[in-house]
């Protein structure tokens, strides 16, 4: 995977950070669960103002709005995604958003209030997260502490296509993210190119 990245974007991958399913209802479930704000089905064979019904056993229902989940239950909304319009982008989105969530929960739990508190968290799911042999999770974690989920602004590389045949990077506007990712120079990239960086509409709001 790291290989095919860099292949295509030309941008050299330092670190990785793995967490799979198992590992993800663990962390959550260790912070006590989360906040989502669940967005109803749109797609036409799904349209369903008041949720969205699992397509996974035992094809749980999220109400739209806001809704407490444990680790099972955030874990199947984020797996969904043939019944919105936007398909694989929307799962993409409601992916993103459980991430922030985690992080709203931590800050709920005390979990980034003190270094001996986020170190004991992270020792307590450690087996949950796999990293690089030169990746330090705790000290990355200590680091970042001051982070909250508003800080944190996410972006998928833009593209063009879709449907059954997949997307394609858009090559008008994809190398200009890269050579931004290795010039570190992202957030002028975003701001010379919103509606490529899909936060046209956050722009308008």
């Amino acid at each position: 995977t790291v290989q095919t990245i860099e292949e295509l974007t030309g941008v050299r991958m330092d670190h990785i950070v793995e967490i799979d399913f198992a590992g993800l209802v663990q962390v959550v479930d260790a912070l006590g669960g989360v906040q989502m704000n669940v967005e109803h089905a749109d797609a036409p064979d799904y349209y369903d103002e008041g949720g969205v019904e699992s397509i996974h056993p035992p094809y749980r229902y999220f109400e739209a709005g806001m809704n407490t989940l444990n680790g099972e239950e955030a874990l199947d909304y984020v797996r969904q995604r043939y019944q919105y319009a936007e398909g694989d982008f929307a799962r993409m989105r409601h992916q993103q958003e459980l991430i922030k969530a985690i992080m709203d929960a931590a800050v709920t739990a005390e979990v980034l209030t003190s270094q001996s508190k986020l170190t004991s968290f992270i020792d307590s799911v450690s087996d949950a997260i796999k990293v690089d042999t030169e990746f330090n999770v705790v000290e990355t974690g200590i680091e970042f502490m001051h982070l909250r989920s508003d800080d944190i602004v996410f972006m998928t590389m833009p593209t063009v296509g879709g449907g059954p045949s997949g997307v394609a990077p858009d090559e008008e506007h994809a190398p200009g993210l890269w050579e931004a990712l290795k010039d570190d120079t992202v957030g002028q990239w975003v701001a010379e190119n919103p509606e490529a960086a899909g936060q046209g509409e956050e722009e308008e709001e």
